[in-house]
Formats: C-alpha cells, structure tokens, sequence
C-alpha cells in the first residue's frame, strides 16, 4: 500500500493520517496519567507482557496469550509517545 502525504503508521502498523495518530497517542497518555491509570497499566503488564506461559498450552490458549500481550504492548508505547509528544513510528 502507498503513503499517502500525511500518513503515518502507528504501533499497531495501520496507516492513519499524522493527527490521528497523534491523537491517539496523546489519549492514551492522557487515560494513564495519573495514579489510577498506573496501576491499571501495572496490572495489564502483570497478567500479559511479564506473565510467562507454561507447558502443557495448546496453541489457541497461547495465541491468546500472545494477541493480550501484543495489545498491552501497543497500548504501552502509544502512552510513551503521546507523553514525549513524539510523530508516530512509521513517518
């Protein structure tokens, strides 16, 4: 797919125009600005990106596992650059 001027493409790798993804960004670092949106950001690492998955696990509970992580994931770093008023990734 082609860029389009003023496309960019954020941590979940869909292309967006530059203000949306900064608009994204910057709501995202606004929900988990204060306390309360730490600790529910604690609680997502908690129980998906620092949780370790063990054997027996068939693979749609690990595919699970890993999309939970992946969203968490996505969700940590549009904080991170609406907090550092960053363009998105892919400009």
């Amino acid at each position: 797919m082609a860029k389009s001027p003023g496309a960019a493409r954020g941590p979940d790798n869909v292309q967006r125009s530059v203000e949306m993804e900064h608009h994204l960004n910057e709501c995202a670092s606004i929900c988990f600005r204060d306390k309360a949106g730490e600790v529910l950001l604690d609680h997502l690492r908690s129980i998906t990106v620092m949780k370790a998955q063990s054997p027996p696990l068939d693979s749609l509970t690990l595919a699970h596992a890993e999309g939970a992580r992946w969203l968490v994931a996505v969700l940590i770093q549009r904080i991170e650059l609406g907090r550092k008023g960053l363009p998105p990734l892919g400009k």
